[in-house]
């Protein structure tokens, strides 16, 4: 082989090999260097192969038979190491994330309002009031020292208020400026934590349906750890 085509044998070789690396590998510079490496193995022989079989004439700059040949060689030679057991990284695809179910706003929520939470009113399983948050509450700003700061409130004016159950206590501690408390009802919480009636919500629905038929997204997913190896 002449030096022209041992230039080109390693030329074509670092190609393939450096065109594998990327189809086939982890991206580490290890696993680079050994494509090319390997790439490189294959062309040289293949291009010495054509020399024999097909004697280059004086001064040719491109012997085809030899640069064909290194290609064929580096070729055979990658495909070759990368069917070895552990020498190709598999990058799985990514799974597709579910679309996001499509979500009617309510009509009962008026227009311009963005609410922060909705607070559902319902009994637990030993009929004792438990309410449940959906959204997220914003703490009240702390005072000049960071003394005496606000808890956050469930009723902060714009928020939403839907009854499943009541009881007596609760029916007189509400402040409804339109109405009355009533079980199925969804309220808006006003100044000084007075509610305006809204409607009636269909209690057929999770609470987090009609949280987010109140415009309340949920929380977003937390990504799973991958296990140790």
């Amino acid at each position: 082989m002449s030096i022209v085509q041992v230039v080109w044998a390693l030329v074509v070789g670092g190609v393939a090999g450096f065109t594998a690396h990327l189809l086939t590998s982890d991206g580490s510079w290890v696993a680079l260097l050994t494509s090319i490496a390997l790439g490189i193995l294959g062309a040289l022989p293949g291009g010495f192969l054509g020399s024999v079989i097909s004697a280059p004439q004086s001064g040719t700059r491109i012997h085809w038979a030899s640069l064909s040949l290194s290609i064929a060689g580096a070729a055979l030679v990658l495909a070759l190491w990368h069917q070895l057991p552990g020498t190709t990284v598999r990058v799985a695809a990514p799974e597709p994330t579910p679309p996001m179910p499509v979500v009617e706003v309510s009509p009962l929520l008026p227009a311009g309002e963005e609410p922060e939470a909705v607070v559902v009113l319902q009994k637990n399983a030993e009929g004792v009031m438990s309410p449940v948050l959906l959204g997220q509450l914003h703490a009240a700003p702390a005072g000049e020292e960071g003394q005496n700061a606000e808890q956050p409130d469930p009723l902060r004016p714009g928020n939403i208020l839907i009854i499943r159950d009541l009881d007596e206590q609760l029916t007189k501690d509400l402040k409804i400026s339109n109405g009355t408390a009533q079980v199925g009802g969804a309220y808006i919480a006003r100044a000084n934590h007075e509610l305006e009636y809204l409607g009636q919500v269909d209690l057929n629905k999770r609470n987090k349906r009609l949280a987010l038929e109140f415009g309340i997204k949920p929380p977003p997913a937390t990504p799973t750890p991958a296990p140790a190896e």
